[in-house]
């Protein structure tokens, strides 16, 4: 019984081979194909292409987001420096102030 199944299995292959061949040996079918095949192929390339720009745009941005990070901690290094002179040049006017002061009633 088992045997059966297969030999049923293998007329339906043989069957499917001999669809197959006819198909090809239809040369419209068969040009059809190839301008299939080539169309897929343009599309790869173009799809390739494509990529191959966009992870270049991707690495330029992530290159310049990197560089405005760099910027923007050098601003800030920069922003505390003012702030740290602006102080401490406040400090020295208050002491100077003082001292202008303290001059005043030693006279």
């Amino acid at each position: 019984m088992a045997n059966l199944g297969k030999r049923v299995d293998i007329e339906n292959l043989l069957s499917l081979g001999d669809d197959l061949l006819g198909v090809l040996k239809n040369k419209k079918d068969v040009d059809g194909l190839m301008q299939s095949l080539e169309g897929a192929k343009l599309l790869h390339f173009s799809c390739s292409s494509d990529s191959n720009n966009t992870g270049k745009w991707i690495e330029d941005c992530q290159n310049k987001i990197q560089a405005c990070e760099e910027k923007i901690d050098r601003s800030k290094d920069e922003t505390s420096y003012d702030s740290e002179l602006d102080h401490l040049q406040h400090e020295l006017d208050e002491k100077l102030q003082e001292e202008h002061m303290l001059q005043k009633e030693l006279r």
